[in-house]
């Protein structure tokens, strides 16, 4: 599956699972901070994207996830791997 592909389904992902009071467009460059997500809610996020695409993020590494498109990245790289 290509990134955009990926990219999609982590969007339509993360509609569902994040709730925000006021609707943000939410893009591959729409950043934790934009939908009003502290740590603990990016790291709830991580585990639930793990089960939603059947990969594993590496907790050292998930600083760097800092946007929708990284965590894309993230998955794109790592199912090709596996």
């Amino acid at each position: 599956m290509k990134k955009p592909d990926i990219e999609s389904k982590v969007i339509a992902f993360i509609k569902e699972s994040v709730h925000q009071e006021s609707p943000v467009e939410i893009k591959g460059t729409t950043s934790f901070n934009d939908l009003g997500l502290d740590s603990l809610d990016v790291a709830q996020l991580l585990f639930e994207a793990e089960d939603a695409f059947g990969i594993s993020f590496d907790m050292e590494k998930a600083a760097d996830i800092t946007c929708i498109g990284d965590i894309a990245s993230y998955i794109a790289k790592h199912r090709v791997a596996a």
